[in-house]
């Protein structure tokens, strides 16, 4: 199921592949193609940013200005049956002050689908490939730094959603992660995921309320210099409550039983060992919506694949996003995340994962016209490494300016 990791193509080459393979499609598809709802957006985009420790190390601290170049497309086409979309990004990057990663061009191509096959059945499938060397670009969604390496990520997916009766229905979900990282060793980390929900309309014992049963299988394994696989199986009970017309609370509680295997070295041969444990598992929180303001605070716990790392990581998050818009063209925004990345030596891996991050940012995006906005941002960053025992922190801005063009509307 995975594709072949190949050295990047010129930014020419794509751009040029991309507008063929568009503009070839654009003129093969009837008009009646275009039924209901099809748009073609095109994006183009101008990003300086200046980070004062790159790479979030505690002693030897890298600051770089990077300059990033933006150009894409996005399609969508909505009906009664179809929901679909299609992106392809690029993102040629410029370092100024730092040559160990180099000029690069960061790659996005994403697609996914639903169709209402009857009244009852909906089926969905996505797909996504993207490369990335960027080594913070999960930090404000994981807490991790990865290595300042290329990362090549393929993710696909499937979904069932049946709908039982009236107050009930059940959704199959099943994803496919892998990551190919170009290290030393080739690190490969790859994950299978399967879920089954049971979702029951509650309304009648309370207004728009909304209980669910979860049970979900794991399988995380990492290839480098010793190999690693973790299994995981889990339970929720869950609910969602509109209490108001502005006010949501949902949480998925439950538990989980991992079990493990990974390689150790015993002199000059490789043994493997095992182990197995449970624990708590979910994710809740509130979200609040109006006119003008808008806002997510949530809390999450479980076992989850460490991209980059051997194994995984017990991970406990709490993260908060908001956002308001004061005029018509201003909008301002604020997100936060609190991270606790854990794995004993001997848990899920031969090697131990013991991080805490702290993230902030606030910013602003003010929109010129319908298709020309300019956004500012400042961030913070902090990790506390607790096997080292070290601290790192980092401050960053950035301000872009965005144009969109709708090429297609209908």
């Amino acid at each position: 199921m995975s594709l072949p990791c190949r050295r990047p193509v010129s930014a020419v080459q794509v751009i040029s592949a991309a507008a063929a393979l568009i503009g070839t499609a654009l003129t093969m598809l009837p008009v009646s193609a275009f039924a209901d709802d099809f748009r073609l957006l095109g994006a183009t985009a101008l990003q300086q940013e200046y980070i004062d420790n790159l790479f979030m190390s505690p002693d030897d601290r890298k600051s770089s200005f990077i300059t990033t170049l933006s150009g894409g497309f996005e399609a969508t086409e909505r009906t009664e049956r179809l929901d679909a979309d299609l992106t392809l990004k690029l993102d040629q990057i410029f370092y100024t002050d730092e040559n160990r990663l180099g000029n690069s061009l960061n790659q996005l191509y994403r697609g996914g689908a639903r169709y209402r096959l009857t009244e009852l059945l909906t089926l969905g499938a996505s797909a996504k490939y993207e490369l990335n060397n960027r080594p913070d670009q999960d930090i404000e969604r994981t807490g991790l730094i990865v290595e300042p390496v290329t990362r090549h990520r393929q993710e696909y997916g499937a979904t069932a959603n049946y709908i039982l009766s009236e107050t009930m229905s059940t959704a199959l979900s099943y994803s496919y992660l892998q990551d190919d990282f170009n290290d030393r060793t080739n690190t490969q980390n790859s994950s299978h995921d399967l879920s089954v929900v049971l979702e029951r309309n509650l309304s009648a014992y309370l207004p728009d309320l909304t209980g669910s049963l979860i049970f979900g299988y794991g399988n995380y394994q990492t290839r480098e210099a010793t190999d690693t696989k973790v299994e995981q199986y889990l339970a929720m009970a869950g609910i969602s409550w509109s209490y108001t017309e502005l006010w949501k609370l949902f949480a998925n509680l439950g538990a989980s039983y991992t079990t493990s295997e990974f390689d150790t070295l015993a002199g000059s041969s490789l043994v493997r060992n095992g182990e197995h444990s449970w624990g708590g598992t979910g994710k809740a929180g509130v979200s609040y919506r109006d006119e003008y303001t808008a806002g997510t605070l949530a809390f999450s716990q479980g076992i989850v694949p460490a991209s980059g790392r051997s194994g995984a990581s017990r991970r406990t998050g709490l993260t908060l996003d908001l956002s308001r818009r004061f005029t018509e063209e201003l909008t301002g925004f604020l997100s936060s995340g609190f991270f606790l990345n854990r794995s004993d030596r001997g848990e899920f891996s031969a090697g131990e994962i013991d991080e805490t991050t702290f993230n902030a940012g606030i910013g602003a995006r003010y929109n010129v016209s319908r298709d020309f906005s300019l956004e500012a941002r400042y961030g913070y960053a902090r990790i506390d490494y607790g096997v080292s025992g070290q601290t790192a922190e980092r401050n960053g801005v950035m301000m872009s300016l965005v144009y969109r063009y709708p090429f297609l509307e209908k």
